[in-house]
């Protein structure tokens, strides 16, 4: 079953890796990072972590078709450092 997964740090590094490697297994990821990514955000700061979830998913439901809901109606995303 296919997933998406918003991945911090994915322009270099462990998060570069492991946005390669879900990719490579099917699952789409949007990347986060300080720069060359999808979202481009500072995690620093209050307002770096609550736009990057925001902003993918917006990016979610412009690219990719919508996700199945799980029976509590919740939506998943996947969040690693």
């Amino acid at each position: 079953m296919s997933r998406t997964y918003l991945i911090t740090g994915a322009a270099s590094g462990i998060g570069k890796v492991t946005a390669t490697s879900l990719k490579e297994q099917g699952h789409t990821v949007i990347g986060a990072d300080l720069k060359d990514a999808d979202i481009v955000a500072d995690l620093t700061t209050p307002d770096g972590r609550v736009h990057p979830v925001q902003q993918a998913n917006e990016t979610r439901k412009r690219r990719w078709p919508p996700p199945r809901q799980r029976s509590t109606g919740e939506r998943a995303i996947a969040l690693t450092t």
